[in-house]
C-alpha cells in the first residue's frame, strides 16, 4: 500500500470533525484545533475523515443519540469539491516554490479524480480506526455523550460495508 500512496503523506490532523474546526467571530478565518491524535498519515485520510463524519448527526435526542446518513458514504455531496479545492491549493504552491515535491502531472481533472479515489479508499479505514477506539474506550469504561456500543457497531458497519470497494481501489490504482 505504500507505494501507492508514497508521495501523499503530509501532516494530519486525524481527528478532523466539525467540533475541531472553529471559525473566528471577527475574522472568520477558520482555525483547527484537538491535535492529540495528528502525526504524519495520507493526505486523504484527513479529507475522507471529515467527510466520514459528516454522515453522523449525535443531536438526535433519544436512543440510541446518533442518525448515520448513508447517503454521505454512498456519494457525498461535497467530495468533489474538497478535492478540487485540495488540488487547486496544491498548483498554487507548486507556482510559488516550483522545487516543492508534490507529484502533480498538471491534469488537473486527473488529480482530482485521483483525490476522490483515495477518500473513498480511505472511508473504510477511518471508521475501523473509530470502532477501534471506541471499543478501547468502552472497555476501559471511559463514559462519552455517546453510546460507544452504537458508535463501534456504526463504525465496523460502514468499514464491511465499503472494504471490497476500498479493495478495488487499491488495484486500480496499484495497476496506473
Amino acid at each position: 500500500m505504500c507505494s501507492i500512496f508514497n508521495d501523499t503523506v503530509v501532516f494530519a490532523h486525524n481527528d478532523l470533525w466539525s467540533a475541531n474546526i472553529l471559525q473566528l467571530n471577527d475574522t472568520k478565518e477558520i482555525v483547527f484545533i484537538d491535535f492529540e491524535y495528528s502525526s504524519y498519515n495520507w493526505r486523504s485520510y484527513d479529507l475522507s475523515m471529515h467527510l466520514s463524519e459528516c454522515a453522523f448527526d449525535y443531536r438526535v435526542p433519544f436512543p440510541p443519540g446518533v442518525h448515520v446518513n448513508q447517503v454521505f458514504f454512498e456519494n457525498h455531496p461535497n467530495i468533489k469539491i474538497f478535492c478540487e479545492a485540495y488540488i487547486d491549493t496544491l498548483y498554487e504552491m507548486k507556482k510559488e516554490d516550483p522545487d516543492q515535491k508534490y507529484p502533480l502531472t498538471e491534469n488537473r481533472e486527473k488529480e482530482v479524480h485521483r483525490l476522490i479515489q483515495e477518500c473513498k479508499f480511505f472511508l473504510p479505514l477511518v471508521n475501523l480506526c473509530w470502532a477501534t477506539w471506541s471499543i478501547k474506550n468502552l472497555w476501559s469504561g471511559k463514559e462519552d455523550d455517546v453510546d460507544l456500543t452504537v458508535a463501534a457497531s456504526n463504525r465496523l458497519s460502514v468499514f464491511y460495508h465499503f472494504k471490497s470497494q476500498s479493495e478495488a481501489i487499491f488495484n486500480e490504482l496499484k495497476n496506473q
